[in-house]
């Protein structure tokens, strides 16, 4: 714990008061006191403290964090997973080692579903719990457990026959592994194979950036303010978005028309 004054604060607040070496140590044992007294009473620590704090999540957008006021976030992490863990269980070994390996393929089952799957997965997704009836579904699962949604509607304008991506999410305690962005790159893909451009333009920014690093996805607008006349849809003028093409591999057409044909309710 840091004293919250000095003995140089205090003797000017005892008007530069002339003290003895006894003295001095006693003033300074004082002001350790009264600090850690005044902490105790607040609850609260005044001095700048790094802290490394576990929060359940609420599926909101903010945190109330227990210490106050924030000085600078270093690292915010979701889900932390243990990734490696040493046991040296011999008295005599000073050393242990471990070898790390690649994270586990995960095989993910994708069904086209009814837009009645959305309410599931519409409390966590970023922006919006509403989705048009008319949208394309699908539903990624995992051992039988549905994990992701995402939702695909058509471009309304001009060129060629195009799809765009409406809503896609993940749900919480499947979140950081890339399966929301596996699951929109093989629906993208589904839409190549059938002679459609995907397109998707979002405002996440870990969807940015993933899509900046994927070979599968050609930005074609850098992150920007819609304009409020563009097109007849409604586009973000409150917020930056970036706009994307599906540039990867396309899905043979057989699968893709059997994938549409197949609707689980």
């Amino acid at each position: 714990m840091a004293d919250l004054i000095d003995s140089a604060r205090a003797l000017s607040n005892l008007n530069n008061l002339a003290t003895s070496s006894d003295e001095d140590t006693t003033i300074a044992a004082l002001i350790s006191a009264v600090s850690n007294s005044i902490e105790n009473y607040c609850w609260r620590t005044f001095a700048s403290t790094s802290y490394d704090e576990l929060y359940p999540g609420n599926h909101r957008r903010e945190l109330v964090l227990r210490n106050y006021p924030t000085l600078a976030v270093e690292r915010v992490a979701y889900a932390p997973l243990g990734v490696l863990r040493v046991t040296n269980t011999s008295p005599s070994n000073q050393r242990a080692w471990r070898r790390l390996r690649r994270r586990p393929p995960i095989a993910l089952d994708i069904l086209r579903v009814a837009p009645s799957a959305w309410p599931l997965f519409a409390p966590h997704h970023y922006l919006s719990a509403a989705i048009a009836n008319s949208a394309v579904c699908f539903v990624a699962s995992w051992q039988d457990r549905p994990v992701a949604f995402s939702a695909w509607l058509p471009f309304v304008g001009a060129g060629p026959k195009t799809r765009r991506e409406h809503r896609t999410v993940t749900l919480p305690d499947y979140q950081g592994v890339g399966i929301g962005n596996a699951l929109s790159d093989f629906v993208a893909s589904l839409w190549a194979g059938l002679g459609y451009r995907a397109i998707s333009t979002t405002t996440h920014p870990a969807m940015i950036r993933a899509r900046l690093r994927s070979p599968s996805w050609q930005m074609h607008r850098k992150p920007s303010f819609a304009a409020s006349h563009e097109g007849r849809l409604r586009h973000a003028t409150t917020r930056l978005t970036a706009g994307f093409r599906y540039v990867g591999p396309a899905l043979p057409c057989a699968m893709g028309r059997a994938l549409l044909e197949t609707k689980s309710q």
